[in-house]
């Protein structure tokens, strides 16, 4: 239930609007990047901050559908065709990342034993602080949208900014 007010000129307006309904309209790239803040231990990460499903996965809505939030950005920066057999690995582990550098595409076998590597390789070195994805960017089309973002991207070592 929406609350209203009458102001001084005798029309309402709804004092507690919609959450979300201030970025209607802005493209879904714009809307996407909205919802990143920099992150994981060495903040190279594109954490998302918005809605996560029961799984820990981030959802992204975009012309009605729900996406995986790391896929939608696949997608769009990196491969249109992504056939729901092939599955995103989170190369830096972070499952909320979702740069397309920090991710590989893989078939669902190799994605299950790449996991168990990774996880025995964590649990034989809990004491170390794990090394997030690779930190050059996929694509000119990556580096170009977190510049535009001000996401972190780093260029031959240097940290681009715009």
């Amino acid at each position: 239930m929406h609350a209203y007010q009458k102001s001084k000129h005798g029309t309402f307006k709804n004092i507690h609007p919609t959450p979300g309904r201030e970025h209607r309209g802005l493209p879904a790239s714009k809307r996407f990047a909205l919802k990143l803040k920099a992150g994981g231990h060495d903040k190279t990460c594109w954490e998302w901050v918005a809605g996560i499903s029961d799984d820990g996965y981030p959802n992204f809505h975009d012309q009605g559908k729900t996406f995986r939030a790391h896929r939608w950005i696949w997608m769009h920066l990196v491969s249109e065709d992504l056939p729901t057999h092939v599955e995103l690995d989170h190369i830096c582990m972070n499952i909320t990342c979702v740069r397309p550098s920090h991710l590989q595409a893989l078939d669902r076998s190799r994605h299950v034993q790449v996991s168990r590597q990774q996880k025995a390789s964590l649990k034989a070195n809990e004491d170390s602080i794990l090394v997030g994805g690779n930190r050059k960017p996929m694509s000119i089309k990556e580096l170009s949208y977190g510049v535009e973002h001000g996401l972190p991207s780093i260029l031959d070592g240097v940290r681009v900014a715009r």
